[in-house]
């Protein structure tokens, strides 16, 4: 017989429904529904399950039963379903913090306002939305209210926490804590966390001497990969993928992992005299994934191989590189003195700026601190077409996240005033990872976005999905409209949810001789050429030049 004894709360046991039932012979009989019992039991004794006692379909609704579950879920803020998004767990702690720092006390009156039973789960929750947003403040903080509490300090918080220790100092005295406190023996949920928290910190070759079972779980096993990879390990991380081959059927490989290795062989393929060891490197990676009959990629994968060779210029057919170009200094600044001159102070009310705004704007450029990124804000929150105002900001954040915190650039977003009344738990988050200049709703911020791009100098990227056809044509001078596509094709890439195009280094014009063959770029046949877009080639070689690549 099921005893209900068992759990803490009284209350909650007597929350279980009985069901009478009749059994013929007119004696009544009574049996827990256990359709209740599961549902309790996974809610009481294991908060951090997902499941919630699923019902049979044909089983009928009790209202009080109902009423209880939505009771039950209410009354735990973290969950959601049973376990709470993490989001908006960081939603609340950053609408609860204000700005400020938070000392234990702080945390003490917050956890027992999301956290009444004071469970320890929670603060490990806690902290790993704290570290998989790079929040080492708050983290700190919340490390140093846990010591203070019986039992807060837990090896699931100490593993979340391993992540932002950036020194290896640091990561060692961590890591050594969570060893001690387990005996040297890790259970494996919580190896598998502090192998993926590893990765992240200056000791991320130790992470391998954690992966010792034969059969670990593909989540470190990416993970590590991902760090060595990051680290130009190369070896390393071919014996990682080779690990997931052996003992995982099927193959899972994460995206993660695959972006991880296009991103070093750009590395490799941009250093001069390694360009063929990036292209070996990305041709290693298509072998693997073949031989390992690896279906579909996503999208933003194929985007990013049609990229690497995009950028690199590599000719797949005939193994030549196109010719590269970019703005020399003195180009440079001709160019940004034209479009000061000519897009942002003219006599066209409308696509003109106040000249005070204008004034204001480069005084803001002058003081800024140097940054990477320009992010047209309004047009990156724009490029889903969402509707509501919480949409576009989660858009924006999407945007300023995938530049500040996975790329690790500074990123300078410019848009209008009205940004200010967009949810503030969502647009506080923005203005953390970024700069920001926001002019009035009066103005166009497009040329303040020009301006911005090209004051930061030859490396900073523009991030809009205006091809500002119109400031080329307000140039009128043939020379600068061509040094304006340029430098566009070289620094302007578009954002639709992600990344959909990306720069190119080499020229966009038909290129060769009749000795050694033709490149010849081509769009549809309504298209243009322009900025970054056109990434088809036709390749027009004499056979000795192809023969010749091939025995290469």
């Amino acid at each position: 017989m099921f005893d209900a004894g068992m759990y803490r709360d009284a209350a909650i046991a007597r929350s279980f429904r009985v069901r009478q039932e009749d059994d013929g012979r007119g004696k009544k009989s009574y049996r827990w529904s256990w359709d209740a019992v599961i549902r309790l039991r996974l809610t009481e004794e294991s908060p951090m399950l997902r499941l919630s006692g699923r019902r049979d379909p044909a089983t009928p609704v009790n209202g009080r039963d109902e009423r209880f579950r939505r009771k039950t879920a209410a009354s735990h803020p973290h969950f959601h379903g049973g376990v709470r998004k993490a989001d908006e767990l960081y939603a609340r702690v950053v609408e609860y913090a204000a700005g400020r720092p938070l000392s234990p006390n702080d945390w003490e009156r917050f956890e027992r306002q999301h956290n009444p039973d004071m469970r320890p789960p929670f603060r490990g929750q806690l902290m790993s939305c704290l570290a998989t947003r790079r929040e080492h403040e708050m983290a700190h903080s919340l490390l140093e209210y846990a010591e203070g509490v019986a039992g807060g300090v837990t090896r699931t918080l100490l593993a979340h926490y391993l992540a932002l220790c950036s020194t290896e100092q640091q990561a060692d005295a961590c890591l050594r804590r969570i060893l001690e406190s387990s005996g040297g023996l890790l259970d494996s949920q919580t190896r598998n966390l502090v192998v993926k928290s590893l990765c992240q910190t200056p000791l991320w070759k130790r992470a391998t001497e954690l992966l010792d079972e034969p059969e670990a779980a593909p989540e470190p096993v990416n993970a590590v990969a991902v760090a060595c990879f990051q680290h130009c390990d190369f070896p390393a991380a071919w014996d990682c993928l080779e690990r997931l081959r052996r003992s995982q059927q099927p193959l899972r490989i994460f995206s993660s992992t695959m972006e991880a290795c296009l991103e070093a062989a750009r590395v490799l393929a941009q250093s001069g005299d390694r360009l063929r060891r990036g292209v070996n490197s990305v041709d290693h990676l298509l072998m693997y994934l073949a031989s390992c009959s690896h279906g579909p990629l996503p999208s933003s994968l194929v985007l990013s191989l049609s990229s690497f060779y995009n950028e690199v210029g590599l000719c797949d057919r005939c193994g030549r590189r196109l010719e590269m170009h970019g703005l020399s200094d003195a180009e440079w600044e001709e160019l940004r003195r034209g479009v000061m001159e000519r897009c942002l102070v003219g006599d066209d009310p409308y696509l003109s700026s106040n000249p005070r705004e204008l004034a204001k704007f480069r005084d803001f450029l002058e003081h800024a601190s140097a940054y990477d990124v320009v992010l047209d804000g309004l047009n990156v929150a724009l490029s889903k077409g969402s509707a509501s105002q919480r949409d576009r900001a989660q858009q924006l954040l999407k945007a300023v996240q995938y530049y500040a915190v996975n790329k690790k650039q500074t990123v300078l977003l410019v848009g209008r005033k009205h940004l200010l009344q967009w949810p503030a738990d969502v647009m506080d988050r923005v203005w953390k990872h970024c700069l920001r200049y926001l002019a009035n709703d009066t103005s166009h911020d497009d040329p303040f976005v020009l301006y911005a791009a090209l004051h930061g100098g030859p490396g900073t990227l523009v991030v809009s999905r205006d091809l500002m056809r119109q400031h080329r044509f307000r140039l009128s001078d043939p020379r600068l409209q061509e040094l304006f596509m340029s430098w566009q094709q070289t620094h302007q890439v578009e954002w639709r949810g992600a990344p959909t195009s990306t720069t190119v280094s080499h020229k966009v014009t038909v290129q060769g001789s009749s000795a050694n063959g033709w490149h010849v770029p081509h769009a549809e046949e309504n298209g243009t050429v322009e900025t970054s877009t056109v990434v088809q080639w036709l390749c027009i070689a004499p056979a000795t030049i192809l023969r010749s690549s091939k025995s290469v």
